[in-house]
């Protein structure tokens, strides 16, 4: 931008120095095949300002392309393994696994409780009475 700016500005003053020393502008009104003899002298210079020194490209390639090869990368890794996969569906997945498990323990028979239920007490009592815990 700062070298296209300092072209402009210096074709404004060389425009300016020409005119005040009287002399006809030689590229005013000459046109080859529909160009002005500037363009057609100058073609790939005219490009290059025409596509703004080419500025959108280079910020494409160097700024928005990678910015947006680390977005699709942070969106993969975050938001579809991290966030979706282990948050959103590991939850529910493991409350689902916790449940098939506990289901198997409870049947609805009271004795198989009450035995349990021993068994704990009796290891509670061997952990604390006998190991000294």
């Amino acid at each position: 931008m700062a070298l296209f700016a300092l072209a402009v500005l210096a074709g404004l003053g060389v425009d300016d120095v020409w005119r005040r020393a009287g002399r006809p502008r030689p590229f005013a009104a000459a046109t080859v095949a529909g160009l002005t003899l500037l363009t057609a002298w100058l073609g790939s210079v005219r490009r290059a300002f025409a596509n703004k020194l080419y500025v959108d490209e280079f910020y494409d390639r160097v700024v928005v392309r990678p910015l947006w090869s680390f977005a699709r990368g942070l969106w993969r890794i975050v938001d579809a393994t991290i966030i979706d996969g282990l948050f959103v569906n590991g939850i529910p997945a493991l409350i689902a696994w916790v449940g098939a498990m506990a289901r198997r323990f409870q049947n609805g028979d009271v004795q198989r409780y009450a035995a349990v239920t021993a068994l704990g007490v009796a290891a509670l009592l061997y952990v604390f009475l006998v190991r000294g815990g």
